[in-house]
């Protein structure tokens, strides 16, 4: 199971070899209220051009 993260909550999200500390603004649960086992999503205060999934977030900046 992902963990959860709420509004507020400052994650990292690694692209490739750049790693951008990000603050979460915004859970879209839209599908996970219809499919309960669909994927969160979560819009970021960093302009990356798209939401993140739940795996894209990292606690620290070391990809497991």
């Amino acid at each position: 199971m992902t963990k959860e993260y709420k509004v507020g909550d400052e994650v990292w999200y690694v692209p490739g070899f750049l790693a951008i500390k990000c603050r979460i603004k915004e859970v879209d649960d839209h599908f996970k209220k219809q499919h309960p086992k669909a994927h969160l999503f979560y819009v970021i205060d960093e302009p990356v051009g798209h939401s993140l999934a739940a795996d894209e977030c990292l606690e620290d900046r070391e990809r497991p």
